[in-house]
């Protein structure tokens, strides 16, 4: 279970936080580039595992990210100051190692995109679960991030997952 201590008010209480997957959209995919399949399903009462297939139709030389985390305030998302630009292999050695633990779940990414540049292919992520993201960096918040795959201009797809970080 991913987590991390903290002292609050001088006590010995642990507080451990846990991303809850609410749902995933992904739009505007551009055909001509990739296609994308999102599959979710729930493992047990409390834990939904979600399963991936991108099919790249041509090499990705110079894949960028961009995302952006939208907070869940009077009942609607509302943009933050928590934005993201940048190369996509930057963001893998980055985001992937740290948040996504890449090296504890080998397994599990092992058929994903995990070499750069992307090449043509088909890359998979199979049974990942909330448990499998690191969520110590994270608010306790309600939010949608929003992400956006770009090569050399041209949007390839966009996506949206849905989250709740919850204090266990």
């Amino acid at each position: 279970m991913a987590g991390f201590s903290l002292m609050r008010n001088n006590d010995q209480r642990k507080v451990t936080k846990q991303i809850k997957l609410l749902g995933v959209e992904v739009h505007n995919i551009n055909k001509s580039y990739a296609n994308i399949t999102f599959t979710m399903k729930k493992k047990d009462r409390q834990t939904l595992e979600v399963n991936v297939t991108i099919e790249v139709y041509r090499d990705l030389p110079k894949l960028r990210v961009w995302g952006h985390v939208y907070k869940f305030v009077d009942n609607t998302f509302k943009p933050t100051q928590l934005k993201y630009e940048g190369d996509y292999c930057n963001t893998l050695k980055v985001i992937y190692k740290t948040v996504f633990q890449i090296e504890k779940y080998k397994n599990e990414y092992q058929e994903f995109m995990l070499d750069c540049p992307i090449k043509k292919g088909t890359y998979y992520l199979r049974n990942i679960n909330e448990s499998m993201v690191d969520a110590t960096l994270f608010p306790l918040w309600k939010a949608r991030l929003d992400y956006a795959f770009i090569t050399e201009k041209i949007r390839v797809f966009d996506a949206s997952a849905y989250v709740q970080v919850i204090e266990l």
